[in-house]
């Protein structure tokens, strides 16, 4: 993503950082500069844009992020990133000490229609929105998640006020996209010609998207309105060099 202006830039300070599981890495950001921040109601699964500081501001280059919290009562924002073992955000992220600087800008997502059942996937990079999209969802959903992570050390409690039936899903670290479970986990989850209204939300690499993206549109016929299919990043492309937001 290109660097953000510096006026849209909403500068803030880490005030606290934990690990959830081995490569997570959770970051609550605060400050004043988040007072009159707010999320747009009816965005499930909401983002911001996280610029990493540097001395010199023609070079500050920002990354999209899911929000995981917030609160405008505490002026605490919550964002996870995966560590991967290098990338712009990540190394900051596995660096972030309290006091250390942010910038944030935002937000912006989609808005799903409320319906009988929804269908949720992603994998790793996933998790911090699903995560937030389930605490949102309403006590009388009913929702299939399926969620793909290196191993069961990369678990975490989601919990929701909907009905869930939670699948994880195991890949090997380093395994091609076409590896990846999900697309027969949604397309499974939901047949041409099924009962009720269903709605389908994913976030995950970029063929991966795709894949379930043309069975939301083509096979299941779903309106706009009804399915949020997210490119959370593409293989052997660094976010930096890919619009990840398609």
């Amino acid at each position: 993503m290109a660097s953000s202006s510096v006026c849209d830039v909403r500068w803030v300070e880490v005030a606290a950082v934990s690990s959830p599981t081995p490569r997570m890495r959770s970051i609550v950001l605060t400050g004043p500069a988040l007072e009159g921040f707010a999320l747009q109601p009816g965005v499930i699964a909401p983002h911001v844009a996280v610029t990493i500081p540097s001395d010199d501001a023609c070079a500050r280059q920002s990354r999209i992020y899911s929000v995981r919290r917030f609160d405008p009562v505490a002026l605490t924002m919550e964002i996870n990133f995966v560590l991967h073992g290098g990338g712009l955000a990540s190394g900051w992220a596995e660096r972030a000490r309290p006091g250390d600087r942010a910038g944030i800008a935002g937000p912006g997502g989609l808005a799903l229609e409320t319906v009988d059942r929804y269908v949720i996937a992603g994998d790793h990079t996933a998790l911090p929105a699903i995560g937030r999209l389930l605490d949102v969802l309403p006590a009388g959903a009913g929702a299939d998640v399926f969620v793909e992570v290196p191993d069961e050390a990369e678990r975490q409690e989601l919990p929701s006020r909907a009905g869930l039936s939670v699948t994880w899903l195991h890949r090997e670290r380093g395994a091609p996209p076409v590896a990846s479970r999900l697309p027969d986990a949604v397309m499974e989850a939901t047949p041409a010609g099924g009962s009720g209204t269903v709605a389908v939300w994913t976030g995950a690499e970029q063929t991966v998207a795709r894949r379930i993206r043309s069975h939301a549109r083509q096979t299941l016929k779903l309106p706009s309105g009804r399915h949020s299919v997210v490119a959370y990043w593409k293989a052997g492309v660094t976010q930096g060099g890919f619009q990840c937001y398609d």
